[in-house]
């Protein structure tokens, strides 16, 4: 089960409407705070991109 320690939720904004979307990650696959992804967003209903924040419980601060 030590995999499952190893994972950080990290937050994704939509840049049109502002809906956060939790997305969790393994620790060695963080991205940058600020980095940026395509989506699908559920209020838009388009495909947006959605800026990443800070990830949880990893101490990092968020980049926006």
């Amino acid at each position: 089960m030590k995999r499952y320690r190893d994972m950080y939720v990290s937050e994704l904004y939509c840049t049109d409407c502002g809906a956060a979307f939790p997305l969790p990650r393994k620790r060695h696959a963080q991205r940058e705070a600020g980095h940026v992804k395509d989506l699908w967003c559920y209020r838009c209903r388009a495909v947006v991109k959605f800026r990443e924040n800070a990830r949880k419980g990893s101490g990092e601060e968020a980049a926006l």
